[in-house]
């Protein structure tokens, strides 16, 4: 004790901060998820997948022509195993 004052925080202090601080931690994760948009351009449906710009295509991942990609797993067993 310095001076006769009692420096430590009573216990309802402590438990306000510790509510405060999850509060705000909650609303910081709670608010910190993705967000986006969706915008659909209807004249883009109709051209057909041939037709698009090799330059345009994605190129950190495999992307197979005509976004064509192999549909039942014939000859897998239960596990997806050979």
């Amino acid at each position: 004790m310095m001076g006769g004052k009692n420096l430590r925080p009573s216990m309802a202090t402590t438990l306000l901060h510790v509510t405060a601080f999850c509060v705000v931690v909650a609303t910081i994760i709670g608010n910190s998820g993705v967000q986006g948009s969706h915008k659909v351009y209807r004249e883009l449906q109709s051209v057909p997948a041939d037709k698009v710009i090799e330059t345009h295509r994605t190129g950190y991942h495999f992307q197979p022509p005509k976004h064509w990609i192999n549909g039942a797993e014939e000859g897998f067993g239960v596990r997806g195993e050979l």
